[in-house]
């Protein structure tokens, strides 16, 4: 029952249920409530090998406040999710009043060209922690 939009740059679905984002753009996805649980990205193409990466995470405290690496913890790929490598997230500049942002420095992956990212939260609960992600982008 997720709904996946693009952000900051064009999205599109291909011929099946995957979203293509331009500009490697994040996405907000939105469920059914879990105190825990995780989701991915679409792969995207690296015109070559990579083995560093790092990750731009926009997100929204709705209630509560998250801890990064605790409630809300990125990890990255460069071989389409085969091996992820967690990274460290750290408070950016806000975009607004309501809308955070988190970022990694670069780390080490397994060398490929088919970037992914995997989003990870814990402790949410209606009452006291409710965390949005409404965006994700990689660099490489």
């Amino acid at each position: 029952n997720a709904s996946t939009v693009g952000w900051f740059c064009g999205a599109w679905k291909d011929s099946g249920s995957n979203w293509i984002i331009a500009c490697k753009a994040g996405t907000k996805t939105t469920s059914a409530f879990s105190a825990s649980g995780n989701f991915t990205g679409a792969t995207q193409s690296a015109p070559a090998n990579v083995s560093k990466v790092s990750i731009v995470v926009m997100y929204e405290d709705n209630v509560g406040t998250a801890s990064l690496n605790t409630d809300l913890v990125a990890q990255v790929s460069a071989d389409a999710g085969s091996n992820y490598s967690t990274v460290t997230l750290a408070a950016a500049p806000n975009l607004t009043n309501t809308i955070k942002v988190a970022k990694s420095d670069a780390v080490a992956v397994t060398a490929g060209n088919q970037p992914k990212y995997k989003i990870s939260f814990a402790n949410q609960d209606a009452a006291s922690k409710v965390t949005r992600v409404l965006g994700v982008a990689l660099l490489y």
